[in-house]
């Protein structure tokens, strides 16, 4: 394992930083203070340490984190190089303040800036050559007198592969991978493993990446007369989070430096595989590494990118603001009212117990406007003040009120339903956030309070801009992974009770990927079967299958419009999760759906499509023009169309006459819908 070291600034190194204006003048003991903004770059193999002055008390800490990207392998004969996965980012905000789940002023805040991977260079047709994995960038505070705290992690990409003529398939890089977890434990910030032991030669030994807390599994082989081991990539936080500190580690074989050392490959390299990225959770072989986002500390989201002919060292870029860079939304009726939800504000000194009604939209923004963070609904200009079920009762009637802000606090959690537009009440989600007759009312105050979620009520019905949506609640839908959209969640033996649900290629005419939402369950078209929890088991993994539609919660899901997740109600922190499909490649066909934590990761995110050709109740819209036509000509459908259209498509057109000159068109869609329109017709 690589020598740990500590980040140190060299006085004169640090004079000039100052008179440059890269740092405050502030000191605390010899440590740098973070200025108004800036960006951390990568410095070797060394942890970097900064202080949040005082005067940021009140601010909010806004931080994108870049994971490094691998590194590429060039081509000689082809004199070109292969692209390199690159690091994923994570953005996010945090309040500095003195509150709980809240960074002090005066806390130290460590920035471990992973490395980009090695470049190689294949010089023979027969020796492939990997670059080395990237390492993960990580980002650590300690609040004055306290424990350090992972506030987030970006993971890192694999390298590139190739031989000399640049011959083959899957030459790029994996990209790192998206939030996967979001409270931070050693049984989930693991090094990867374990490693295919199907080798081809001795050479062929690929590493895993560092996770977080474990380092990766080394990659040890023993055949054709030889003896060799790869270590994987160090620990970013040995034997953490509840002991010693982080401090980043070694990758080995061409692998980087950084929270989670990055995999490689023995010289001369491999035949098809590469290490693995470091990260929060590290890659196995041709895997990037996971992010992390601490939810208890921040809010935000993350972004992966595929590959690119360049590789760059990881980065931070930060900046302290006094409004949050995250706009507050109001929350409106989805019918133009002008009327939101709001809290009766009379005075700012104290907001413990405010009552929540419907006010005007726009007209006091400190009212109206609402901050999500999770499943908190937070009062946008003070977000230690929260949306809360009074008292936790799911009574009918109950009243909803701004009260603090508290982590765990199931009073406090809403899930929006992107199908109905309703939100639910985690303490008993068949309860919905109700204003009554409050869309019809325009000028007085309705109180807002819980009441039996009705889909067709528009009183429970509230648009939120941004929030994933359904066009219209009723029809059939695709339900489409956000990561391979050109497949759709299907039933693996069709119309069967206990079949397999996966992904299948998308298909608007596949009878086995046609859906409805029937209030909280969702039924195969025409089918009296539904999406099932097997044996209503949410282990991690448990599988989603098709079964006879019974009203159990195990039928219950909640498509969340705020992370595009879909909820189990057996317990909403549990969502649907695609998983690598048989081949262990890739997410798409043949990719099982499974229960899993939910993490706002890419691979429990869906769409909900609509199929506005399927039972189609739309008409077509017929259009007639006059004509004047030369003697003893007939007239035809064509003739006196004037561009009728339909929604779906029109199947026929028929022509008759009515009386005299005047002449009836019917167009008829492939549903037989139809619509007519008269024309007259007359002779030269």
């Amino acid at each position: 394992m690589k020598q740990l070291k500590k980040y140190h600034v060299p006085f004169i190194l640090l004079c000039y930083l100052m008179n440059a204006g890269l740092l405050t003048a502030q000191l605390n003991g010899f440590l740098p203070v973070l200025s108004s903004s800036g960006t951390i770059n990568s410095n070797g193999t060394y942890y970097q340490d900064y202080i949040i002055p005082s005067s940021m008390n009140g601010k909010i800490l806004h931080m994108t984190l870049t994971g490094a990207d691998g590194g590429r392998v060039r081509s000689s004969e082809a004199q070109k190089w292969n692209d390199a996965g690159q690091g994923a980012t994570v953005e996010l905000e945090a309040t500095i303040g003195s509150a709980a789940n809240q960074i002090k002023p005066g806390a130290t805040v460590r920035f471990i800036v992973g490395l980009k991977g090695v470049d190689r260079t294949a010089a023979t047709t027969w020796s492939w050559k990997s670059g080395g994995a990237g390492g993960g960038t990580g980002v650590a505070f300690k609040n004055p007198g306290d424990k350090w705290i992972l506030l987030a992690v970006a993971g890192a990409g694999t390298g590139a592969r190739g031989n000399a003529i640049g011959s083959g398939t899957d030459l790029k890089g994996k990209e790192g991978r998206g939030i996967e977890y979001v409270l931070a434990s050693a049984g989930t910030g693991k090094g990867g493993g374990p490693i295919n032991t199907d080798l081809f030669v001795c050479v062929d030994v690929y590493s895993p990446g560092g996770g977080a807390f474990s380092d990766g599994v080394d990659a040890h082989y023993s055949g054709l007369g030889c003896n060799r081991t790869v270590e994987g990539g160090d620990a970013g936080w040995p034997n953490g989070p509840d002991s010693g500190e982080p401090t980043g580690g070694g990758g080995h074989s061409a692998g980087s430096w950084g929270f989670g050392g990055g995999g490689g490959s023995l010289e001369p390299g491999g035949v098809t595989h590469r290490g693995g990225g470091g990260g929060y959770a590290g890659g196995k072989q041709d895997e990037g590494g996971s992010s992390f986002l601490n939810a208890e500390y921040a809010s935000g989201y993350a972004t992966t990118h595929g590959s690119n002919s360049y590789c760059d060292d990881g980065n931070v870029a930060y900046s302290f603001n006094t409004t949050s860079n995250y706009s507050p939304k109001e929350i409106k009726f989805s019918y133009a009212t002008g009327r939101c939800i709001g809290a009766n504000i009379a005075s700012t000194s104290s907001l413990t117990g405010t009552n929540i009604s419907t006010l005007d939209c726009g007209t006091d923004a400190y009212k109206v406007n609402w901050q999500f963070k999770n499943n908190a609904i937070q009062l946008g200009a003070e977000q230690s003040y929260c949306l809360d079920l009074s008292n936790g009762n799911t009574n009918n009637g109950a009243n909803i009120q701004l009260w603090e802000c508290g982590s765990g606090n199931d009073n406090q959690y809403w899930v929006y339903n992107g199908i109905y537009k309703t939100f639910h009440s985690k303490k008993n989600l068949d309860k919905c956030i109700d204003a009554a007759n409050g869309h019809n009312n325009t000028t007085s105050t309705v109180n807002i309070a819980l009441w039996d979620c009705g889909y067709t009520n528009d009183n429970q019905k509230w648009a939120v801009e941004g929030a994933a949506t359904a066009g219209n609640q009723t029809g059939a839908k695709h339900i489409v992974p956000v990561l391979a959209t050109g497949f759709a969640v299907h039933s693996h033996t069709g119309a069967e009770s206990g079949s397999n649900i996966q992904l299948w290629t998308k298909d608007d005419t596949n009878l086995y990927e046609q859906w409805y939402f029937d209030g909280l369950a969702i039924k195969m078209r025409n089918q009296n079967l539904c999406v099932d929890l097997n044996q209503s088991n949410t282990s991690n993994g448990n599988n989603i299958q098709l079964y006879n539609c019974n009203s159990t919660n195990a039928q219950k899901w909640i498509y969340d419009g705020m992370t595009q997740s879909i909820r189990s109600v057996i317990n909403p922190d549990k969502c649907m999760q695609i998983v690598k499909n048989t081949d262990g490649n890739v997410y798409g066909k043949r990719s099982n759906v499974q229960i899993w934590d939910c993490n706002g990761s890419d691979v429990q995110k869906f769409q909900v499509e609509e199929m506005p050709c399927v039972d189609d109740t739309t008409p077509p819209v017929a259009k007639c023009r006059d004509r004047v036509l030369s003697a003893l000509t007939v007239p035809t459908a064509n003739t006196i169309d004037n561009g009728s259209t339909d929604n779906c498509g029109i199947a026929t057109k028929t022509i008759a006459n009515v009386s005299g000159n005047t002449w009836k068109l019917t167009v008829t869609d492939a549903a037989g819908n139809s619509s007519s329109c008269t024309a007259a017709v007359t002779y030269q």
